[in-house]
């Protein structure tokens, strides 16, 4: 999680926060606001030859360990995050397991009880194959969005967009169609 840097809103000085003896210990962790907690989380990482799945939380002034529980998943980088404010609920998706390769599955984590329970795993039928995706959930919907990434056989970029409703059994990505042409995404 290091280094960590705040400033204040209204502008000024950036100051270097956080947990500087774990510095390297958790690099391209997914930061997102646990607005239950009124705190800045963040989670997974990499760092010192592991792939992590830890949950931190930012007191104002030093990152703490979080104890979760339920079907945490495998350590990695970078995942896609998005929030649910009202139903308490914060969902990952994806991203890299290290030697294990991409990973295009979702978690939910409760952000009253932190129990993560696991909506998809990759290759599960309604996975959409693609990692490092814009994803953000519209609570008037009750649906998760995530549009572009990468393919995860590394075949190249998508310009799709996909929805998912997290209260469907089962749960599955379905495709969302536009009215107009969509930019091609940058050739890999």
């Amino acid at each position: 999680l290091g280094p960590v840097y705040a400033g204040p809103t209204s502008g000024g000085a950036w100051t270097r926060v956080g947990l500087d003896g774990e510095g390297q210990s958790y690099n391209e962790g997914a930061p997102f606001w646990n607005p239950v907690a009124g705190q800045m989380f963040a989670i997974a990482g990499y760092g010192l030859s592991a792939f992590k799945t830890t949950l931190h939380a930012y007191d104002g002034s030093n990152f703490q360990v979080i104890g979760t529980s339920g079907s945490v998943p495998d350590g990695r980088f970078g995942p896609d995050v998005a929030l649910d404010e009202v139903g308490h609920t914060a969902y990952f998706a994806g991203r890299s397991l290290g030697a294990a390769g991409l990973a295009d599955d979702l978690y939910s984590l409760d952000l009253d009880t932190y129990v993560f329970t696991q909506l998809l795993a990759t290759g599960d039928p309604g996975t959409i194959d693609r990692v490092e995706t814009g994803m953000t959930y519209v609570t008037d919907l009750n649906a998760l969005y995530r549009f572009g990434g990468y393919f995860t056989d590394n075949s190249g970029f998508s310009d799709a967009l996909a929805r998912l409703d997290p209260s469907a059994v089962p749960v599955s990505w379905e495709s969302v169609a536009f009215a107009t042409d969509v930019p091609s995404p940058p050739a890999r």
